[in-house]
């Protein structure tokens, strides 16, 4: 099987853990390859903001102190940073949940992926865009 974006994104849904977890490791297992390419990528990027920052006259730290005497706008990942970090106990409690209704002893990563509940409905496609109109309905014609 090839292994692609689309297929990896099927695949990590397999009930059985074992294939998931040789899904997960076949396919992150190949970026290993572009390693180098992929962390140059992400320097680029990085010195490109510091670069856009500098130029645009921003402080981009707390505290940080800007070159020239014009007012700066400063910009803080604080209250971002606060809270998404105050949520994480509802993000592990779901975890946690998910953990118990699959039957596993522990989580991974290619644990989150497959279908807490099994269904054998299927639609045809008129029926998909019915029920699609239907739900979209409240939302107005716009």
């Amino acid at each position: 099987m090839r292994l692609d974006d689309a297929a990896y994104t099927s695949a990590r849904e397999a009930p059985n853990r074992d294939d998931r977890k040789l899904v997960f490791e076949s396919f992150f297992g190949a970026y290993g390859a572009f390693k180098s390419s992929l962390a140059t990528a992400l320097s680029t990027q990085v010195q490109s903001n510091i670069f856009v920052a500098k130029a645009s006259q921003t402080c981009q730290r707390p505290g940080a102190r800007c070159r020239t005497p014009a007012p700066c706008r400063r910009a803080s990942t604080a209250p971002w940073w606060r809270r998404h970090t105050a949520r994480l106990p509802q993000l592990h409690r779901y975890f946690d949940v998910r953990r118990r209704l699959l039957g596993m002893p522990d989580m991974h990563y290619y644990d989150i992926y497959p279908p807490l509940v099994r269904s054998n409905l299927k639609y045809s496609l008129a029926d998909i865009r019915r029920l699609t109109l239907e739900a979209v309905a409240p939302l107005g014609q716009d």
